[in-house]
């Protein structure tokens, strides 16, 4: 039954709305239980509701016995902090027949940047074999079926174009929907929390976007490169490059990320901060898979080694090199990364990490921590299920 307190889009705004080919809803947050207001016509042909059906209700009917917890847990996080996220994930049509759904989430804002309707578009990813079972979709989809196509970015950025027009709204921070890509791939609430506890100068890239971008930055690393975060989250990490940047080593790396399978790489590279000062960037890059093997992310772990002044215009003629103990710092992050990212999908991704890792199974359930001793420093890696820590040159289990 339709809320009384729900207030549809007026007639001439929903037949300039009807004139957007793509699959996709608006609903009212202020209303209760934020109902949807209005539905496209190829929304109601994808999922197969008539439209008495849709306006008027939460969009998770949608949803089923076999839908990830994990994404729709992403939504709400997205939807309680009024930011952009995009899922993939397994809904199902009237008939019940499953289907593979790329849903993008969009907040739209009034004149006074207060929250007015958020817009969720759907694309039909695929559909779901008559044998899948519940294990295949419980703790993270196929990342081939959930990686986004770039194509699909041009038809978001116009489509919410013009139903900003109709709707007489905005984005919140008025950027054009040219970093719609990685706003949209916000990194979940609980990965982002554990990555913030991490005390190295790194970031995290995402593979699967045109040009790579960085999707997290830690404090130390806005520290080190004097750029904000708002400032580096969205853009290829080659802006820290300039004039005097030693153009094969940065070849190199390109070659090692761009290779198949994608391969770890250190270099030191000339990199300028942002008020230009040069200093020797030591970098380590690898990549991080997720617990089903597919590359999901690229962390690049920084450190400044070069203690004094470089001239501007002068390359590193003789770059300076990183320490043993600064090498093992640097590996130690890209550890307590991959198993940040591969808890998020429980005890799957601590087994696939225990594995990389050259760790016994049973340290998953030991409750016994791995204890590596390092001089001067000591850095750690604690997680819910799995703590970790480094010393030089072997690892010893504690029995």
């Amino acid at each position: 039954m339709r809320s009384p307190e729900l207030h549809l889009i007026d007639e001439p705004a929903q037949q300039a709305l009807s004139a957007l080919k793509v699959a996709y809803v608006i609903s009212d947050p202020h209303a209760p239980d934020c109902p949807i207001v209005y539905a496209s016509q190829q929304f109601l042909e994808l999922t197969g509701y008539p439209k008495e059906q849709v306006v008027g209700r939460n969009c998770r009917f949608l949803q089923g016995q076999r839908t990830s917890k994990r994404k729709v847990l992403e939504m709400r996080d997205a939807l309680r902090e009024e930011r952009a996220c995009h899922v993939c994930l397994l809904n199902y049509k009237q008939n019940g027949e499953p289907f593979w759904n790329q849903f993008y989430l969009c907040p739209l804002f009034d004149g006074q940047q207060q929250l007015k309707y958020y817009v969720g578009m759907q694309f039909l990813a695929g559909d779901v074999s008559d044998n899948l079972t519940e294990s295949d979709t419980s703790d993270d989809e196929d990342a081939s079926v959930a990686t986004p196509h770039h194509e699909r970015l041009s038809c978001i950025e116009a489509s919410l174009s013009s139903i900003c027009r109709v709707l007489n709204c905005s984005r919140m921070d008025g950027e054009e929907v040219r970093h719609a890509n990685v706003r949209a791939h916000q990194l979940p609430c609980s990965l982002e929390s554990s990555l913030l506890n991490i005390p190295q100068p790194f970031v995290l890239v995402d593979a699967n976007l045109p040009d790579m971008p960085v999707v997290f930055a830690s404090d130390a690393f806005v520290q080190l490169t004097g750029y904000s975060r708002c400032e580096v989250v969205g853009k290829n990490c080659r802006f820290l490059q300039g004039d005097a940047t030693n153009a094969d080593d940065a070849a190199k790396i390109n070659q090692a990320l761009t290779a198949a399978p994608p391969q770890p790489v250190s270099a030191v590279l000339l990199n300028y901060r942002k008020d230009g000062t040069p200093f020797g960037n030591g970098m380590h890059i690898s990549p991080v898979r997720g617990h089903n093997g597919k590359l999901t992310y690229f962390i690049g772990v920084h450190c400044n080694v070069t203690p004094s002044k470089v001239p501007a215009d002068s390359a590193l003629e003789s770059p300076p090199t990183l320490t043993f103990q600064q090498k093992m710092v640097q590996k130690a992050t890209v550890a307590e990364v991959r198993v940040a990212v591969r808890a998020l999908s429980g005890v799957t991704g601590l087994r696939r990490c225990s594995v990389d890792q050259c760790m016994p199974r049973r340290s998953l359930h030991a409750r016994r921590p791995l204890r590596w001793s390092m001089d001067q420093q000591r850095p750690s890696i604690y997680n819910s299920r799995l703590s970790v820590s480094y010393e030089i040159g072997r690892q010893e289990l504690l029995e």
